[in-house]
C-alpha cells in the first residue's frame, strides 16, 4: 500500500507540474519529472536537422516510462534560458507543419520506436509563450509511469532507459533486470 500512495503521489506532482503555466515551468530546475529539449529535431547550433536530437527525446519518454513518469518541455533551453519555439521543427515536417504533424510526428516515433501500446501513456499539449512581443509555440509532454517495462529500439536492438537524479540512463542487462525486479515492472 505504501508503493500505492507513493505512485498516486509522484503522478499528482507530475500532473501539477504538466498544467503549470509555461514561466512557472521555465524556473524549475531539471529533475527525475522534469526534462526540457530546445527542439524535438532542429538543431540551433549548427542550424539543420538532427536525429540525435529526436533519439534523445524519445530516451527521455522511455526514461520517464520506466521511472515514476515526467514532464518534458519542448521548444525551451534551460541551459541558454531562452525560448527556441516548434517552428523550425514544423518547417522540417513532411505536408503537416503544424501542431498537429508535429504531435502526430511525435506519436508516430513513440510507436515505431517503443511500441504501440505506450503512446496511450504521453499526453501532448500545445502552450504559447509570449516574450518580447514574439509569440512561440511550446510543446509540454506528460508521460505516465508504465507498468511494463518498455524498450527504444536503437540501431535494431532494445535498450532500456530510466529517469534518476534529473538524467537519463541507459542500464546495462544486470541492472535492467534489478531495476525491473525493484520498480515492480512486468
Amino acid at each position: 500500500e505504501d508503493m500505492l500512495s507513493k505512485s498516486k503521489s509522484d503522478t499528482n506532482e507530475i500532473m501539477d507540474l504538466f498544467n503549470l503555466n509555461l514561466k512557472a515551468i521555465f524556473q524549475q530546475s531539471e529533475s527525475d519529472i522534469l526534462e526540457f529539449k530546445s527542439t524535438l529535431r532542429y538543431n540551433t547550433k549548427n542550424k539543420q536537422i538532427d536525429k540525435e536530437l529526436e533519439h534523445e527525446v524519445m530516451k527521455t519518454i522511455c526514461a520517464f516510462l520506466n521511472s515514476k513518469g515526467g514532464c518534458l518541455v519542448v521548444g525551451y533551453s534551460d541551459d541558454e534560458k531562452m525560448c527556441w519555439g516548434l517552428e523550425k521543427d514544423y518547417e522540417s515536417l513532411g505536408n503537416r507543419k503544424d501542431w498537429d504533424g508535429w504531435q502526430q510526428y511525435v506519436e508516430s516515433k513513440i510507436k515505431t520506436l517503443m511500441g504501440t501500446t505506450f503512446s496511450g501513456f504521453v499526453t501532448m499539449r500545445q502552450n504559447i509563450f509570449e516574450d518580447d512581443n514574439k509569440k512561440f509555440e511550446i510543446a509540454k509532454i506528460m508521460v505516465q509511469k508504465s507498468k511494463r517495462a518498455v524498450y527504444l529500439k536503437v540501431n535494431n536492438s532494445n535498450t532500456f532507459y530510466i529517469r534518476r537524479n534529473g538524467q537519463t540512463d541507459k542500464l546495462d542487462a544486470k541492472e535492467c533486470n534489478e531495476w525491473i525486479k525493484d520498480h515492480n515492472l512486468e
